[in-house]
């Protein structure tokens, strides 16, 4: 019988458009995926509401990691759409997220997620601490939708 665990050490690697070499973050929040409802009163009925499907809603995508100096071409798009000229056009482009199992000796990815029509909109770094911890650079991204792909690669 199979059994499968979840693994003990992780990291996440981001892409831009399959961009070679990605960035590594420590953790990865916002792969969310929420159907919104409409409510329908139904005439002459009283004792209940029929709900029916709308559009699907999802969470900005944050990836957090320790604040490095790296100038990839990841980090140069994130900077260019948050701090360039106000008229100049934003590029969306597509995230590739993977996560790595890393106890495996060649960086085995568990999972990977695509996000469509990503652009960043939020760049913010963590405080200092005084006991001795790393400052976190997290970076915030909208996005139209995702594919998730669990099987192996």
């Amino acid at each position: 019988m199979f059994e499968h665990s979840p693994p003990a050490s992780f990291y996440f690697l981001v892409a831009i458009d399959d961009e070679e070499k990605p960035a590594t973050f420590q953790e990865v929040t916002g792969i969310s995926a929420q159907m919104e409802t409409a409510q329908i009163n139904e005439g002459g009925e009283n004792q209940f509401v029929h709900k029916v499907p709308g559009g699907v809603r999802y969470e900005n995508l944050v990836l957090k990691r320790g604040m490095i100096q790296i100038h990839s071409a990841f980090h140069q798009w994130c900077y260019q759409s948050l701090n360039g000229n106000p008229s100049q056009r934003i590029e969306p482009k597509g995230l590739r997220v993977d996560l790595i199992d890393a106890q495996s000796e060649n960086n085995k990815v568990l999972m990977r997620w695509i996000f469509e029509k990503a652009y960043p909109t939020k760049w913010k770094v963590g405080q200092s601490s005084t006991d001795g911890e790393q400052i976190i650079e997290s970076l915030e991204f909208a996005y139209t939708h995702f594919n998730q792909i669990s099987t192996p690669i």
